[in-house]
């Protein structure tokens, strides 16, 4: 998880992504957002590779000298 909000655009491919221990279902053209400190972790469903475009305010937060991270245990 970490201190920035991040948005998932699905360009192609099929899968689900758990984000914050809720099962989300995704496919092309799709467009999700994992909020701030929130676990979150992707799984390709599909038959072809699965493109996810992502952009975050996480240059922001790093400039501000407020981003942090941490692994899930």
């Amino acid at each position: 998880r970490q201190v920035c909000c991040t948005n998932y655009h699905v360009v192609e491919g099929s899968g689900y992504s758990v984000v914050g221990g809720r099962k989300l279902d995704w496919e092309d053209k799709d467009v999700f957002t994992v909020p701030t400190w929130t676990f979150h972790e992707h799984v390709n469903t599909g038959d072809r590779p699965a493109f996810l475009f992502s952009f975050s305010d996480a240059p922001v937060m790093k400039a501000l000298d407020l981003y942090r991270e941490e692994a899930q245990k």
